[in-house]
């Protein structure tokens, strides 16, 4: 069984409510197998993107808005992570003191992307 995810996160469709952790937790219980995790946070999809495309994770740049998500698979897999913050994480809660989640360097959206990149991650992996 392959889940994108643990987190409970929800999917409106019309006037359905779809969360995949509660049909994860629904198969889990009928097979009694452990689910293989292949969305963020889980390292899966970097593990298998780096050796298809020959580039070391140490070069790839995760850039997301969710500390949970997008910069906890970052961390996990071992890439660059870039916070950018117009979506869910605000800085307020960047910056707190309950937060153990840190990305690489961060900006207020992804228009400053390009300028807030420290210089020794602009080069290109296929050089």
């Amino acid at each position: 069984m392959y889940s994108p995810t643990v987190l409970p996160l929800f999917v409106f469709l019309a006037e359905l409510l779809l969360c995949p952790r509660s049909m994860v937790g629904a198969i889990k219980g009928c097979t009694g197998k452990e689910p293989v995790l292949v969305g963020k946070p889980s390292p899966f999809m970097a593990d298998y993107l780096s050796g298809k495309l020959g580039v070391s994770k140490e070069r790839i740049l995760v850039v997301g808005d969710n500390l949970n998500t997008d910069i906890l698979f970052s961390v996990n897999s071992g890439l660059i992570g870039c916070l950018v913050l117009t979506g869910v994480t605000t800085e307020k809660t960047l910056l707190s003191q309950e937060n153990g989640i840190q990305p690489d360097f961060y900006c207020e959206s992804i228009n400053q992307l390009v300028s807030c990149i420290p210089s020794t991650t602009t080069t290109s992996p296929y050089n």
